[in-house]
Parts: C-alpha cells; sequence; structure tokens
C-alpha cells in the first residue's frame, strides 16, 4: 500500500511541475471585473411565433470572476438593457455564469468567452404589426474579445477589451417570445493580480 502511495505522490509531482508557469509567464490572473456598454442588433419572435422587424438599441453588462489558471476564468455576468423596433420596444437581461479561455496562452490578447443562466425578455407592442409578449428562462452568450493594455503589468492592471457578443433567449415556458441580439461594445477589464 505504501508503495502505491509512493507511487501516486511521484506521478503526481513529475506532472504537476510542467503546468506551474512562473509568474511572469502567466498573463493576468487573479480577480477581474470588466464592464461597459455596447451597441445592440437584433431580431425576436413574438408571441404568435413572428419574426420582429430588426431592433437596435443599447446593452450594458458588469462582469466579475478570476483567472484562475492560466488561459481559464470563471466568472459571474449581468446584462440587461433596452432596444426599440418598427412598432414595438423590447427589453432583455439576464445572470450568467461564464468561462473565458485565450486559445494561444495566458499572455495572448485574444479571450473567448461563453455563458449560460437565468434571463429573459419582453416585446411591447405599439401597434398591430408584432404581438407582445414575454420570455422568461434561460439565457446564452458567446463573445470574442481582444484585450488592450492601458496601465499596470503583465498580470494586473486595466485593459480596454473591444468585445463582440452574441446573447440568445430562447423561446421557453411555453411562450412564443425569443431574443437573438449581437452587441458591439468597448469593456473597461480590471485584473487585480496575484
Amino acid at each position: 500500500m505504501r508503495s502505491l502511495t509512493v507511487v501516486s505522490a511521484a506521478t503526481v509531482a513529475v506532472f504537476a511541475r510542467p503546468c506551474a508557469a512562473a509568474p511572469e509567464d502567466r498573463g493576468p490572473r487573479g480577480l477581474y471585473l470588466a464592464g461597459g456598454p455596447s451597441l445592440l442588433v437584433g431580431r425576436a419572435t413574438d408571441d404568435a411565433g413572428d419574426d420582429t422587424p430588426t431592433y437596435t438599441g443599447v446593452v450594458g453588462r458588469l462582469r466579475i470572476g478570476e483567472e484562475a489558471l492560466p488561459g481559464l476564468a470563471l466568472g459571474l455576468e449581468l446584462v440587461g438593457g433596452a432596444a426599440a423596433g418598427e412598432g414595438f420596444d423590447a427589453a432583455l437581461g439576464g445572470f450568467l455564469l461564464q468561462v473565458g479561455w485565450r486559445p494561444f496562452g495566458p499572455d495572448d490578447p485574444l479571450v473567448l468567452w461563453g455563458g449560460t443562466g437565468f434571463g429573459g425578455g419582453d416585446i411591447a407592442a405599439d401597434g398591430d404589426a408584432v404581438d407582445g409578449g414575454a420570455a422568461g428562462g434561460s439565457i446564452h452568450s458567446l463573445a470574442v474579445a481582444w484585450e488592450l493594455a492601458l496601465w499596470g503589468g503583465e498580470s494586473d492592471g486595466g485593459r480596454l477589451t473591444p468585445v463582440v457578443s452574441w446573447l440568445f433567449v430562447p423561446q421557453s415556458f411555453g411562450g412564443g417570445v425569443g431574443f437573438n441580439a449581437l452587441h458591439l461594445g468597448v469593456e473597461l477589464t480590471w485584473y487585480a493580480g496575484r
């Protein structure tokens, strides 16, 4: 039994060492806080199941989390916005669990993230062209971001982050309302470092 314990400990020690990077090689690490506005363009499905005309508006997001492993972050996102289209107003938002990934290494400015959580939206019709309605349930997002260093070092400081993201609220709970939205925006991201 002791030999199995020694072999297990040796295996962990051998394979764990290459995974531990020097602090200067780790890229942004530790707690991050990000947020900012985005322009929003999208289409919705109204309560009758028909596609609405295109809507435009603004959305804001706040993200907090930790880049716990080199190139991998876990966090939470709060997103909400309002938009208007021909004959209707719309609102959507939610609270998401988010995973971020740097595909080309921890120092690379390219960041991909995805999230899923609870949210919904509402369509308020101004006339007869669109049936109003509301959706609630799941909400999903995908995003591509590019971080530009503003201040600080390799593992901490501020980044200006242009973002392209997609937000999807599917039809749920027996209702016909659903949302698809593309966001183009800029965030300010701050890493506390480690």
